[in-house]
């Protein structure tokens, strides 16, 4: 009987709780045992349908592996040229910068186990990957627990550094990065001596044992934290023909800097950790006629004479320094009065009290084409708005100026930045591109937003009102004009102003022209 018409048939029993007769009781139980014998028939159809899907399904993926390994052979990466493949493992690769500040050139993608990673995809990967020397010439060997009773420690039994150096091939210059322990066991480094020949870069971090003799023909630059311990570098033995950035640390009092021509160096950072004389350093200075950077700290030379008083024959005239980094108060005091800089385009100074007098003689017989200052303050006193503004005078090329705590945003400094001249055209500093300060907020000065943005549009030819970026973690403002100097892509370029360290009470603001 058709479903339909047994329920209509039984309608008045399934909408109801009254108990069925007799004879609709016999037939219902009639009606029960038929409708189950007929779902079984349609679950055992139900399972064979199934099954006949599985395996169907099975058939499919199988092809379907199948069709994706010929459609593999047919993939436009396998018909790359080798040459395309190396430049896209490179490519993929971190890069911690191509060049950064001190003009160091890199030689490969930075040191990073994920680079193992390519060469576990196929074995045509892995055979290119490991004979392309560029991806393997960054070397970072750290030997912090370097104990010579254990043999395991020594850089020898390093099989990571062992595999990356023959990686690196024959050839391909290379860039080695040796930590040794912090103590005075020094951790032997005898390991290079086959590869100096290759050096394009190299830093001797901790305590590290001699350099090993021979000509250091590639090596462009070298970094060593602790100069006094490293005698050999001076001897006859060794040799640098190529070395043009030199990163120092120490005392130089057991042996001066003599092992390098000083004429050929470009860039020079020292960091003196005891008194050192001025006159031999100024001595340095003036055979290091080709420096575009240098970077000092210096202690108090108590035999220093009144800035005043140092006859201009006393001067050091440095033609092609660019860049100048002093760290301390006392390098910025000893050493800028003994300086004339006519091509300094960046220039950071650090100061305990803003050296007026000092900084101004520099500037009036340097005149130079200044693009970048940094000043940064050692204590919370800020220097005179009216002051920074006749700094500001002077440098109509300035694109850059950074404060660590050298200046607080208050009205009057806002008012000597805000253009007046009718074609938009800045009064001061017209080619500023950005200015960023760093303030201390328990100074206690606030100001408006809408005092900076006043300013900010002032400068700004087109008109328009400036902007202040939203949604920034605390403690950061951000001002901008509609199309700032530096923007590309739609973003700001990356602030040159550090962040503040964590804890401090410094306020970041960035206000970009």
């Amino acid at each position: 009987m058709d479903p339909d018409v047994e329920e209509s048939r039984y309608e008045h029993l399934m909408l109801t709780n009254d108990e069925p007769q007799s004879l609709e009781l016999q037939e219902i139980r009639t009606i029960v045992k038929r409708r189950q014998s007929s779902l079984a028939q349609i679950d055992t159809q139900l399972i064979e349908l199934l099954r006949s899907v599985k395996s169907v399904l099975q058939l499919r993926r199988r092809e379907k592996r199948v069709l994706s390994r010929f459609h593999c052979i047919l993939s436009p990466i396998r018909r790359l040229p080798r040459e395309l493949l190396v430049e896209i493992f490179l490519f993929s690769r971190y890069w911690p910068s191509e060049t950064d500040d001190f003009g160091r050139t890199a030689v490969g993608p930075g040191c990073e186990f994920s680079l193992l990673s390519i060469t576990h995809v196929c074995s045509e990967w892995r055979r290119v990957a490991l004979t392309t020397p560029a991806l393997w010439a960054t070397i970072y060997a750290c030997h912090e627990g370097y104990d010579p009773t254990i043999p395991r420690s020594d850089p020898i039994a390093d099989e990571y550094l062992q595999t990356w150096l023959s990686r690196s091939g024959t050839r391909h210059p290379l860039d080695v990065t040796v930590i040794g322990p912090p103590n005075r066991i020094p951790c032997p480094i005898s390991w290079i001596e086959p590869y100096i020949h290759r050096l394009k870069t190299l830093t001797l971090e901790g305590a590290v044992t001699a350099l090993p003799d021979g000509s250091f023909d590639m090596l462009e630059m070298l970094s060593i934290d602790d100069y006094d311990s490293h005698a050999e570098v001076n001897s006859d033995r060794i040799f640098f023909p190529s070395l043009h950035r030199l990163v120092l640390l120490g005392s130089f009092l057991s042996h001066p800097l003599t092992f390098v021509a000083l004429a050929q160096l470009t860039h020079l950072s020292l960091e003196m950790d005891s008194i050192f004389r001025m006159s031999i350093f100024l001595e340095m200075l003036s055979q290091s006629k080709a420096l575009v950077w240098l970077e000092v700290t210096l202690f108090e030379d108590p035999d220093v004479g009144d800035a005043e008083l140092i006859r201009d024959d006393e001067r050091v005239v440095m033609n092609h320094l660019q860049t100048l980094i002093t760290h301390t108060p006392t390098t910025t005091t000893s050493l800028l009065p003994y300086l004339t800089l006519p091509a300094l385009k960046i220039l950071n100074l650090a100061y305990d009290a803003w050296p007026a007098s000092i900084y101004n003689s520099l500037q009036s017989r340097s005149s130079f084409p200044l693009q970048s200052l940094t000043m940064m303050n050692w204590r919370r006193d800020v220097l005179d708005p009216a002051e920074f503004l006749a700094i500001l005078l002077k440098l109509p090329l300035l694109k850059e100026f950074i404060s660590r705590n050298a200046l607080a945003i208050d009205p009057t400094l806002l008012h000597g930045l805000t253009s007046t001249s009718p074609d938009g055209v800045p009064d001061i500093a017209p080619n500023l591109e950005y200015f960023g300060l760093s303030v201390d907020t328990q100074l206690g000065i606030v100001v408006d937003n809408d005092l900076v943005l006043e300013m900010v549009a002032s400068r700004d030819s087109s008109g328009k009102p400036a902007i202040t970026e939203p949604n920034q973690p605390p403690h950061i403002r951000i001002f901008r004009s509609q199309l700032p100097k530096r923007w590309s892509d739609g973003k700001l370029h990356k602030f040159p102003m550090k962040k503040p360290w964590s804890g401090s009470t410094s306020e970041s603001v960035h206000i970009c022209f």
